[in-house]
C-alpha cells in the first residue's frame, strides 16, 4: 500500500511492503528496499544514470500510461512482499527538450528526455527482482516501437501479468512473465481498428481475473478471463459505462460494480450474478461515490450526491442514512470516510457548525446517528484512520501550528485519540509496565482459542480528553503511519528542502530522522 508520497528529493516514491516490514524507493535513478524493523539499505539495481532510470518512468509512459497520479513510480510490489516488478527505461535515443518553468524569481529551465510525435520512445525492460534471488527479465523483445501497460500481479505472486501494445496502440496483448526465469506465456488479445484503451482495475482470484473492455457491444462489459487463457466469458449485457470493478465474491458468485447504466450522467452501484443478472443496490437517480464493503463484506458504504454517507446491506438490499447531508457543504468533492475494523463505526470528515470550509474529525455509529466531534479546532484537520486494531483514530489538525487564516500555508501535527479508557490507559504505562502486561496478554492469548473478530469498545463520554498530540512541533506534513503495534510514529515533514521522514518511539518520545533529503535525482 502507497502511504507516503515524495519521501526526498533524492528518495523517491517511497511505498511499503503490503506486509509493512520493508518500503521500497529508487534514489538517483536506482531501486532500492529498506528493513523498515533494522533500516538495513539493500540496493537492487546498479546502472542508474541521467539516461537509465531503474523503477523511474520515462516521461512518456508518466504522462501517457501510467498517468500523473502514479508520481513517475514505475515498481510494484508483489502480494507476499517477496518481489518487486519494475520498469527499466533507456533514454539514450529520446529527444532532450528543454521546458521553462516561472517558479521562482527568474524561473528554472528543466531539460526532458519528450519524443515529439514519430520520434524515438525509450525502450524499456521489464525486470523482476525476488529480495532472496535477484533479479530476472521478462523475455519481450528490446524495441522502442512498443509499450507496456500497468502490470498486475497475479494472487500468488508467481507471475506478473504485462499488457503490450504497439505503436499504433490498436493491438493489445496481455501475457503472464513467470518470476522464476522471466519466460512467457500469451494469456489474451484483443484488436480494434481505431484505439484500445489499457486494461486497468483488474482484480485477480483464485482462478482467474475481472476486467471491464468495450471490445464487443460497444459498452463497456465485465469479462471473466481464466489464467491459462482458455476461458473469457462475459457477465452483465446493456449500456454500461464508466465501470469501476469494486468486488468479487467468489463463494456466492456476484461482483460488484459501479457503473452509469441506468442514468448516463449518475453512477450507481450494481451486483452481477453468475448467471449475468444485475440488481441495482443503490437509487440510480443518485451519484455514488467512496464506496467502500465493510471488513466481513456483508455492507457497504458509500456517499450519496457527495454529501450523505449511507450504508446498504449487501444481501437485503436495504439502505441506511448515515449522514443526512447538513454536515458536508462542499459540492466540488465528497468527503471522506472509513469503517472501523468491527464494521461497527466511522470515521467522517465533516463540517460542523456550518463552519465551512474548515474541517473537523468525528466518530459515528454505523447505524446512524450524532457525529461525535473529536477534534474541534475550528481550523483543518482531516486523514483519519483506525489505528491499534481500532482502538484509537490517527489524525492531521492546524490547531497549533500555522493556520490559514485566507492564505494557502499551514502546519499540521499528528494526534492520536483513543476511543476507549484502557488503550489511552495502556498507551500511560512505563515501558517496564507496559513489557509485563504484553507477558500477561499473551498467556491470554494462547488460552482463547476462538477466531471471532473482536468487538470495539468505543467510549465516547470524555473522548476528546483522550486525544494527544505526537508530533514535537508543528511543521509542513506529508503523510503519516502508526506501526502495528501502535509503539512506533513514521511520519514525513518539511523543515528545509523537501521531506525528511521522522520516526518516534511513542512510550519514551524519542524521535530519530530516517531519512532526509539531500538533493539530487529527478
Amino acid at each position: 500500500m502507497k502511504l507516503l508520497l515524495a519521501l526526498v528529493l533524492a528518495v523517491l516514491n517511497p511505498t511499503y511492503s503490503p506486509d509493512s516490514t520493508k518500503i521500497a524507493y529508487t534514489k538517483g535513478n536506482d531501486l532500492y528496499v529498506k528493513d523498515v524493523a533494522t533500516e538495513v539499505e539493500t540496493r537492487l539495481t546498479f546502472d542508474g544514470s541521467d539516461l537509465i532510470l531503474n523503477g523511474y518512468a520515462s516521461w512518456v509512459y508518466y504522462e501517457e500510461i501510467f498517468g500523473r497520479q502514479s508520481e513517475y513510480c514505475a515498481f510494484w510490489w508483489s502480494p507476499d512482499s517477496r518481489k518487486i516488478a519494475f520498469y527499466r527505461f533507456d533514454n539514450s535515443r529520446v529527444p532532450m527538450f528543454p521546458i521553462y518553468s516561472p517558479k521562482g524569481q527568474d524561473g528554472v529551465l528543466n531539460q526532458t528526455r519528450y519524443p515529439k510525435a514519430g520520434e524515438v520512445n525509450p525502450s524499456v525492460r521489464i525486470g523482476l527482482a525476488d529480495l532472496s534471488a535477484g533479479i530476472v527479465w521478462a523475455d519481450f523483445e528490446y524495441d522502442s516501437e512498443q509499450y507496456f501497460g500497468t502490470p498486475f500481479w497475479g494472487k500468488d505472486s508467481e507471475e506478473l501479468y504485462v499488457s503490450r501494445m504497439p505503436r499504433r496502440q490498436s493491438m493489445l496483448d496481455v501475457y503472464a512473465v513467470s518470476v522464476k526465469d522471466g519466460s512467457r506465456r500469451p494469456v489474451y488479445h484483443e484488436e480494434y481498428p481505431t484505439w484500445i484503451n489499457w486494461i486497468e482495475g483488474m482484480i485477480f482470484t483464485d482462478k482467474g481475473l475481472y476486467m471491464a473492455r468495450d471490445f464487443e457491444t460497444g459498452w463497456e462489459q465485465i469479462y471473466f478471463l481464466s489464467y491459462d487463457g482458455k476461458e473469457l466469458r462475459r457477465l452483465p449485457d446493456g449500456p454500461n459505462w464508466r465501470v469501476n470493478i469494486l468486488r468479487v465474491d467468489e463463494k456466492a458468485g456476484n461482483v460488484f460494480f459501479t457503473a452509469q447504466r441506468d442514468a448516463m450522467a449518475k453512477s450507481a452501484l450494481y451486483k452481477v450474478d453468475k448467471k449475468g443478472e444485475i440488481k441495482a443496490l443503490t437509487d440510480s437517480s443518485y451519484s455514488v461515490s467512496g464506496v467502500k464493503f465493510s471488513p466481513d463484506g456483508k455492507k457497504v458504504a458509500f456517499i450519496q450526491d457527495r454529501k450523505k454517507l449511507m450504508v446498504a446491506n449487501v444481501k437485503t438490499k436495504d439502505i441506511k442514512e448515515v449522514t443526512d447531508g447538513s454536515t458536508w457543504y462542499s459540492s466540488s468533492h465528497p468527503f471522506e470516510f472509513e469503517w472501523s475494523p468491527d464494521g461497527k463505526w466511522f470515521t467522517v470528515e465533516f463540517t460542523a457548525n456550518g463552519h465551512e470550509p474548515y474541517n473537523d474529525v468525528g466518530i459515528i455509529s454505523a447505524d446512524g446517528g450524532e457525529i461525535t466531534n473529536i477534534t474541534s479546532s475550528g481550523y483543518m484537520s482531516g486523514g483519519a484512520r483506525w489505528a491499534m486494531g481500532g482502538n484509537a483514530v490517527l489524525f492531521q489538525s492546524e490547531i497549533y501550528g500555522m493556520r490559514a487564516h485566507a492564505s494557502w500555508g499551514s502546519q499540521m501535527d499528528v494526534f492520536l485519540c483513543f476511543v476507549n479508557q484502557d488503550a489511552y490507559d495502556r498507551y500511560r504505562l512505563s515501558k517496564e509496565d507496559y513489557e509485563l502486561l504484553k507477558a500477561s496478554d499473551k498467556k491470554a492469548a494462547k488460552k482463547d482459542t476462538t477466531k471471532a473478530a473482536k468487538k470495539i469498545v468505543v467510549e465516547l463520554d470524555g473522548i476528546q480528553d483522550r486525544v494527544v498530540r505526537l508530533t514535537p512541533n508543528s511543521s509542513d506534513l506529508g503523510d503519516a503511519i502508526l506501526s502495528q503495534d501502535g509503539e512506533s510514529l513514521y511520519y514525513l515533514s518539511r523543515f528545509e528542502k523537501g521531506l525528511d521522514l521522522w520516526k518516534m518511539t511513542l512510550r519514551s518520545r524519542e524521535t530519530k530522522l530516517v531519512s532526509k533529503g539531500a538533493g539530487g535525482g529527478h
